[in-house]
């Protein structure tokens, strides 16, 4: 028996202010999403884990999703994909 599994990939459009020592990521498409930490790398890691975790909620529960759905693909033995990697470099 296969079993098939499903990776949507989403577009995160993400704003990050810093506030004093805190770095404050949100993301401008969906008010619920938003994180703060204190480094770049921290804050970008933590509002990722967010929208995955209100993603699961909102699949759960059948809620629409405010974010654009960039790809959808469906697997069945071997997973293969791109994964944007941000490198943030300090001078």
């Amino acid at each position: 028996m296969r079993k098939n599994t499903i990776v949507n990939q989403y577009d995160l459009p993400i704003e990050i202010k810093k506030e004093g020592k805190w770095y404050l990521a949100s993301c401008p498409d969906w008010g619920a999403c938003y994180a703060q930490a204190r480094s770049v790398e921290e804050a970008i890691s933590e509002i990722t884990a967010v929208a995955k975790t209100l993603i699961e909620i909102h699949n759960e529960k059948n809620l629409e999703i405010p974010l654009r759905l960039v790809k959808t693909a469906d697997y069945t033995k071997t997973i293969k994909f791109r994964s944007p990697l941000l490198v943030v470099a300090s001078k």
